[in-house]
């Protein structure tokens, strides 16, 4: 690829993964986390791996985080 000189293309016989991002959004009080809830018990019913990923910068929050 032009521009990219150092970095080598190699094709694998790995299988091709496929997914999907899905942002639930939307203003407070709008049902944001019940939506997360119910997509992630529906996905455990068919065993489907999954990753959550917690929002730290929320901009209504402390600076400081607390663990």
């Amino acid at each position: 690829m032009p521009g990219q000189a150092g970095i080598a293309y190699q094709a694998t016989s790995a299988p091709a993964l496929s997914g999907r991002i899905d942002v639930i959004f939307g203003p407070m009080f709008a049902g944001k986390s019940s939506e997360l809830l119910k997509r992630v018990k529906a996905l455990e019913v068919q065993q489907a791996t999954i990753l959550t990923i917690p929002v730290f910068s929320l901009s209504w929050h402390s600076h400081t985080l607390v663990f």
